[in-house]
Order: structure tokens, then C-alpha cells, then sequence
């Protein structure tokens, strides 16, 4: 087999379909997944094993609605960085409260910054703070006004499968 397809195809649809499902409801009780999937239970255990070693799943998780904390606010900040300071920058920026992903990005800015604030002014504060950071040069700030679709999960939203199979 082809190195490249194997990494490619790391898991097939019978995964895709536990995994679907573990997005779904991460505390399903292994025998009523193998249920609803009609497999047995033993099945369902190697499999979520195998998934684990492979990394393709890393953990089980709770999702939390951040404005239900009272983070109201989002913003993304597009940071203009000079490239000795990238470490010292992205190091700061992990140590903030409110920033909630870092992603290093392509083009004329350098890496793209989100923010969950309780409010405007905390979400300025952060803006100015950022600024001052040594090696920033450039911030721009693009707010949200409001969220209009987000994926369900990388399975079920990215991927299009549900438990069910592929919708």
C-alpha cells in the first residue's frame, strides 16, 4: 500500500461514525454506542483505543458556551510581528486572560489572535496591552459583530458524518 494513502486513510467510516458520535455525547456508554451502531461492544472499545494511539482522538471533553461565562465579546486580532520577537510574543499572548486561540498564519501579518472579553473595554485593554508588547507593530482589529454558523465538531460539521453514517 501506498505510505501516503495510509496517512491519508487513517480511519474509515465505521471511526468516523464513533467518532461522530463521541462528539455528539462524549459520556455515551460504550454498550449503547455499539448499539446504535450495531457492533459489539469490544469493538467499540479497540477501536476508540486505536484512535487514541494514532492521535486522532485526544481526550474527552466538555464544551462550553463562553457567553454563557459572561464573554459577550469576540474579537480577532491580525498581529504584525518582527520575526525575532515571534517567541517572546506568542509566549506573552498565552500567559493572557480572554485570548482564547493563537494561530500563526500567512500573508502580511503574522499571526491571527482571538478574544473572548466580558466587554469592550476589557477587549481595548487587551488591544492596547498587545500593542505594547516589543516586537509588536502592527494590530488590527476585526470585531464580531455576530456569529452567523459554526462547524459542529470536526466530524459532524467538518466532515459531514453523523453516528449514522455520512448525511
Amino acid at each position: 500500500m501506498n505510505p501516503r494513502r495510509r496517512e491519508i486513510t487513517i480511519v474509515d467510516e465505521r471511526d468516523l461514525e464513533i467518532l461522530a458520535a463521541l462528539e455528539e455525547d462524549a459520556r455515551i456508554p460504550w454498550r449503547q454506542l455499539a448499539r446504535r451502531l450495531g457492533v459489539s461492544e469490544t469493538t467499540i472499545y479497540l477501536r476508540i483505543k486505536k484512535l487514541a494511539e494514532r492521535g486522532v482522538l485526544k481526550g474527552f471533553s466538555v464544551k462550553i458556551n463562553p457567553q454563557a461565562l459572561g464573554l459577550r465579546y469576540l474579537a480577532f486580532l491580525m498581529l504584525k510581528v518582527k520575526a525575532p520577537s515571534f517567541n517572546k510574543v506568542r509566549n506573552t499572548l498565552i500567559r493572557r486572560n480572554y485570548i482564547a486561540r493563537i494561530y500563526e498564519i500567512t500573508g502580511q501579518y503574522n499571526f491571527l489572535v482571538e478574544v473572548a472579553a466580558p466587554s469592550q473595554e476589557e477587549v481595548l485593554k487587551i488591544i492596547d496591552d498587545i500593542a505594547e508588547i516589543g516586537g509588536v507593530e502592527e494590530v488590527l482589529v476585526l470585531s464580531v459583530l455576530r456569529k452567523l454558523w459554526e462547524a459542529d465538531g470536526v466530524v459532524r460539521g467538518l466532515l459531514g458524518f453523523t453516528p449514522e453514517g455520512k448525511r
